[in-house]
């Protein structure tokens, strides 16, 4: 079996190196808003005093076993394949924390490449169902990028964008956030997961909140814990 398994990255070599973040071009009249590389809120913060982050890259093997008994038969067949098959990439990017982000990452003028930015935390066995929750939120991005359910744009690991495209882009982020939640939250119901999420964690806190509070729960939960929350709160909370 062949795992297209990239360099790992820092996440300042994410800002710095074009293969992970696609620098816009602008004017000499056009402002910035900086923000950091894409990474969802579908992870856990690594409580005090816990173990140092593993920095090496699962096995191959390792990697196979969690696919293969993936319970949801998308990410056991379709995101598998993708990855064996070389047609989306893993970038490594340890950061101590069990995360991961599927992304379009841009170099230059060449075509995009479809792209799994995971710390390799998420792959240790006492994260499985959290990871289990995280994967199956990221194949869904990949499918809301695929059928083009959500603007191709929202997707593009980025480093900065020009000032006047920050709102529009933040409500893509929200719509595409709201349903890879609400769907990925159902799955982790359905499959039994959700008990064995740290209790006040995000995703515990998302996924535990009653239907009426689910939107203003996650709303809060994006603007504290997720990368782009300073840059689109004000946004989020117009919608």
């Amino acid at each position: 079996m062949r795992l297209n398994q990239t360099r790992s990255f820092t996440p300042m070599n994410m800002v710095i190196m074009a293969v992970v973040a696609i620098l816009l071009g602008m004017g000499t009249k056009t402002s910035s808003v900086s923000e950091r590389p894409l990474a969802p809120v579908v992870s856990e913060p690594r409580p005090r005093n816990a173990p140092s982050a593993q920095t090496s890259q699962p096995s191959r093997g390792e990697i196979k076993e969690f696919f293969l008994t993936h319970p949801q038969k998308g990410v056991r067949d379709d995101f598998h394949h993708l990855l064996i098959s070389g047609q989306m990439s893993f970038v490594w990017n340890a950061v101590g924390t069990p995360v991961a982000t599927f992304g379009l990452i841009q170099d230059g003028d060449s075509e995009p490449v479809l792209a799994l930015l995971a710390d390799p935390e998420i792959f240790l066995e006492r994260n499985r169902s959290l990871a289990q929750i995280t994967i199956y939120h990221e194949y869904l991005h990949y499918l809301q990028w695929r059928d083009g359910t959500i603007p191709e744009s929202a997707f593009y690991i980025r480093d900065s964008m020009p000032h006047d495209e920050v709102h529009d882009w933040c409500k893509q982020k929200w719509h595409a956030e709201r349903l890879a939640y609400h769907e990925a939250c159902a799955f982790g119901r359905e499959a039994g997961l959700i008990g064995d999420l740290r209790p006040g964690g995000p995703l515990s806190v998302v996924c535990t909140a009653d239907e009426p509070q689910f939107i203003p729960i996650l709303k809060r939960v994006l603007t504290l814990a997720d990368p782009s929350g300073p840059m689109c709160s004000q946004t989020w909370n117009t919608i």
